[in-house]
């Protein structure tokens, strides 16, 4: 019994120091009813809570950032409406005067100075002004991101129509430009400006074409921009030609042909612009990322 009683004495003393030098309990082991071995497991639950705690954490941001995005696309979706709103008003008066200028040519209108080049050709100014319906009413709609993303193939398909609606109206617009007669407020320098951006938005609306061919679709939307925003032109011209006419009078000579000439420079401008704070946004978004 003593060399027991001595044996079970060792075996305390050695544990007790154990439990000093590493703050384990050996029993421990034996389960959570040891009091050491509820510490362990305790102190292991505590470990499982915070990691818990921190995947819960984790999943509220991960949804609190998805909900975020989704709101900035429908954001995006909502204001991409805009757009168009704003192509198809500055489209209108022109669209309201080839409509007249149409119904002139099949109705049988009175033939005066102004018009009679019209009367004597007017292939180039039927075409012209086709191609202006299919290429700013349907034109506009490709702006909207919703219509760009969702039915990709209704973007397609009025591209179909689009692009050579463009052509059109280019080709069209040199065709008048060489053909017909300047008329009397025309001089020789905007002769020139038309020739120039007329070229240049048929070689942007086919430099379009082609980087969608090889589905370089960030610089298909950009060239298609450049294209569009010359032949928006007209529009502009309108809204600014309007109310100076009003005033002072239809100009003509080098102030009318610096005053279109600007139309068309201010539009391009916007669209070099809206280009550029694209490319710039996307880097950003790569480089967050």
């Amino acid at each position: 019994m003593t060399i027991l009683a001595m044996i079970a004495t060792i075996v305390a003393v050695t544990e007790s120091n154990l439990v000093t030098a590493t703050g384990t309990n050996v029993r421990s082991r034996t389960g959570p009813g040891v009091p050491g071995g509820a510490g362990r497991v305790g102190g292991r639950e505590r470990g499982h809570g915070w990691e818990s705690d921190r995947g819960r954490e984790s999943d509220r941001g991960r949804e609190s950032d998805r909900g975020r995005g989704n709101d900035r696309r429908r954001g995006r979706e909502h204001g991409g409406w805009r757009v168009p709103a704003v192509l198809l008003a500055l489209s209108a008066i022109p669209l309201a005067a080839g409509v007249v200028r149409l119904a002139q040519l099949v109705g049988g209108a009175a033939v005066t100075p102004e018009n009679k080049r019209f009367f004597d050709m007017p292939v180039p100014v039927v075409l012209h002004i086709v191609g202006i319906f299919g290429f700013c009413l349907l034109g506009a709609f490709q702006f909207v991101p919703s219509l760009r993303r969702r039915p990709r193939r209704w973007h397609r398909r009025a591209g179909w129509v689009v692009f050579p609606c463009g052509v059109t109206v280019a080709l069209s617009g040199l065709w008048m430009n060489f053909s017909y007669d300047l008329p009397a407020h025309d001089d020789r320098l905007l002769f020139l400006f038309r020739l120039v951006f007329a070229s240049a938005m048929a070689g942007f609306l086919v430099l379009g074409f082609v980087a969608a061919r090889r589905r370089d679709f960030a610089a298909h939307r950009a060239w298609m921009m450049r294209g569009f925003a010359i032949g928006m032109g007209a529009g502009t011209q309108a809204v600014v030609m309007g109310p100076i006419t009003l005033a002072f009078g239809d100009p003509a000579g080098v102030t009318r042909a610096l005053l279109m000439f600007a139309c068309w420079a201010v539009n391009l401008a916007l669209a070099e612009l809206l280009i550029h704070r694209r490319v710039t946004g996307r880097a950003r978004g790569a480089a967050v990322g």
